[in-house]
């Protein structure tokens, strides 16, 4: 199992090179097949409200936005070039950031994105993308941190830790991470407060996990702890003072309406982490 396809969203956001070196440097260790994909911002069903005369932008802030997403790609190209990426192309997607993303996603095995800035404002879409394509798509999502404590120009994943608690979501997410664990020197298993989830786990909590991975070719270290701080503030403080560089966890949710509704556990995470976090939903 490897990862052949990884889709790396390109925009103008202020932390966008960070995002793109990480991922240009996966794509490089797996040589596996990079597209850079930038959205217009313009959505796909314009050319019907224009003619309609009920579209609300101007012909210079489309094409605006448009020479954006180019510039987004031109960008991402280099950042391809500079880390020997050997099978890269661009796309240019005339629609807001998460139908397009969602879309070309299905056909990658791995989705990149920065974590989500609400300081930012982006012209490529009208909410926060990780949510909407967490719950809404079929792949994993590699986030990166706004602001890493560790570096993401040098070899990724030395050191993931492995949230577990036997759930469905976090299974999902541990085998969609294996390609990343098979690069790691250590792998770190944690269990926390096993008790409240006995019918998830196996009278060791952890144990047949562990098994699972090993038999994959990646030993773990397993720590089985209970806390009584919340559990997204242990799992990143377990996280540091491990000095963890990647944390892969499964992504709790669900839809309300229309609208993108994560969990308290992976809300506070993915709002507050300072490593790349691997989650699948």
């Amino acid at each position: 199992m490897s990862y052949r396809t990884i889709l790396l969203h390109a925009d103008m956001a202020h932390h966008a090179a960070a995002r793109y070196a990480l991922g240009c440097r996966l794509a490089a260790l797996f040589d596996a097949h990079l597209i850079g994909a930038a959205a217009t911002g313009i959505s796909r069903f314009a050319p019907v409200a224009v003619a309609a005369g009920i579209w609300p932008l101007t012909a210079e802030h489309m094409t605006q936005m448009s020479d954006s997403a180019s510039k987004a790609l031109e960008n991402c190209a280099i950042s391809a070039t500079t880390h020997a990426v050997n099978s890269y192309e661009s796309r240019l997607l005339s629609d807001d950031a998460a139908s397009a993303l969602l879309l070309q996603s299905s056909c990658a095995d791995l989705l990149v994105l920065s974590q989500d800035d609400g300081n930012e404002t982006l012209a490529d879409r009208a909410s926060a993308l990780v949510p909407s394509l967490l719950l809404h798509g079929a792949r994993p999502i590699l986030v990166v941190p706004k602001v890493s404590r560790v570096p993401l120009d040098v070899t990724p994943c030395q050191h993931p830790l492995l949230a577990w608690d036997g759930s469905n979501h976090s299974a999902r997410a541990l085998l969609d991470a294996l390609p990343l664990l098979k690069l790691a020197r250590k792998v770190t298993l944690l269990v926390l407060n096993a008790g409240q989830h006995a019918g998830q786990h196996s009278q060791q909590a952890g144990a047949d996990m562990a098994l699972f991975l090993a038999r994959h070719g990646v030993p773990v270290d397993l720590i089985a702890d209970s806390t009584e701080l919340p559990v997204a503030e242990a799992i990143l403080g377990q996280a540091c003072a491990l000095g963890n560089d990647l944390l892969v966890m499964g992504g709790y949710g669900h839809t309300r309406w229309s609208e993108a509704v994560l969990g308290g556990v992976t809300s506070t995470i993915l709002d507050t982490m300072d490593i790349p976090v691997l989650v699948a939903h």
